[in-house]
């Protein structure tokens, strides 16, 4: 919560400066506008001035629009102006005492609706709840630590076996980080170990038709082959 305040202080700053460096700027390519004689120079400083009233303008507006929606809550009276889907999935999509998130409770409503009856899906399950037992046994006490507070989205299994078919991680823009590719890049290594497919989901506001018939097709394939082993 701190570091959001600190980094919404800095943009804000960042913004203030903008607008007084685009006002003197523009202040000064009038004059010059005003006093040079010669019909280039006099045009392209009277667009220079134009282009940094603009620019200064925008951020002004913009920095006096973030203060007064901070402190009247204006999302809620004009719902257009609110952020991207992307942005409300990492800043208002909170969860309240619910175990996902609303923008992963729309995908997982979405994806339920194209997969087979005999496939459930599990939502935020322990990355050490999925190991294998041998797997679990070799693990050290730091990376047991690792792999008790890390989980997985969604997880689907067969109902009747409880057999693990996929686990899918629904990637949002904090994903592009550094700490999190890092962190990505570590849990796929150990699924991968594990002999645990993975997909990943970018966030979006319409799924892609064809990644979801891929997830169902994938999860057809896996129930046939387990009914195969049982005959």
């Amino acid at each position: 919560m701190r570091r959001r305040k600190k980094e919404d202080k800095t943009i804000e700053i960042i913004i203030a400066i903008s607008v007084i460096i685009g006002v003197c700027l523009s202040l000064a390519s009038i004059q010059t506008a005003e006093t040079i004689e010669g019909g280039i120079i006099k045009i392209i400083s009277t667009i220079m001035a134009v282009l940094l009233f603009t620019a200064g303008g925008y951020c002004m507006c913009y920095f006096a629009w973030i203060k007064l929606k901070k402190k009247y809550d204006l999302d809620k009276l004009f719902p257009f102006a609110q952020n991207s889907t992307e942005e409300q999935a990492q800043g208002t999509n909170k969860k309240k005492n619910t175990l996902i998130t609303p923008t992963e409770k729309k995908f997982k409503e979405h994806l339920h609706q194209h997969l087979p009856t005999n496939v459930e899906i599990h939502c935020m399950v322990r990355l050490y709840d999925i190991l294998p037992d041998e797997t679990q046994e070799k693990l050290t006490p730091r990376t047991h630590q690792y792999h008790f507070q890390s989980h997985i989205d969604f997880t689907l299994v067969i109902r009747d076996t409880q057999e693990i078919i996929l686990a899918i991680e629904l990637d949002d823009r904090s994903h592009h980080r550094k700490t999190a590719i890092e962190n990505d890049t570590k849990k796929n290594e150990i699924l991968k170990e594990s002999e645990v497919c993975l997909t990943r989901v970018p966030v979006d506001r319409m799924y892609d038709p064809i990644t979801i018939k891929k997830i169902v097709k994938f999860c057809e394939e896996k129930i046939a082959q387990s009914e195969s082993k049982k005959e």
